[in-house]
């Protein structure tokens, strides 16, 4: 991803953090006027959820450890893209959820700065995948999928 947001810094922004990160970097993103200049930004600033959910695209990738935070992104009330290299497992509410509907699905990172411009050119369909998204997933019982 982050060689991808490098070439397409309008259409994808990577912020990168470590685990080690953790306690040395003291700003966001957002405090450093960082949150809207795009491409690619490691270990300078960290993003609060809140700050996240504040974007209109979300991507959902993997990572190198159990990534969880798909259930969150598409409460966020933002599109969901969901980049399918990489995904090895599923969690069991992904299985009542259809890419096109709730999320938008690219094979690779790199297809994600044309997917970006796809749901700009076509906004009513992408405000509606967002809506869809975050509705099924505020269906479910918040304390079974936590």
């Amino acid at each position: 991803l982050a060689a991808v947001a490098e070439k397409a810094p309008r259409e994808v922004f990577v912020n990168e953090l470590f685990i080690g990160d953790h306690g040395k970097i003291r700003q966001t993103c957002k405090e450093m006027g960082l949150h809207a200049t795009g491409g690619y930004q490691q270990h300078k600033c960290f993003m609060r959820f809140e700050d996240q959910c504040s974007y209109k695209y979300l991507l959902n990738s993997a990572s190198i450890g159990y990534a969880n935070k798909f259930k969150y992104l598409l409460l966020c009330g933002s599109v969901v893209i969901y980049v399918q290299d990489g995904m090895q497992h599923k969690e069991f509410y992904e299985h009542g959820l259809l890419p096109g509907v709730h999320y938008v699905q690219v094979a690779t990172a790199d297809d994600v700065p044309a997917m970006v411009r796809y749901l700009r050119e076509h906004d009513s369909y992408a405000r509606a995948v967002a809506s869809a998204g975050r509705a099924r997933l505020a269906a479910l019982d918040v304390r079974a999928i936590a």
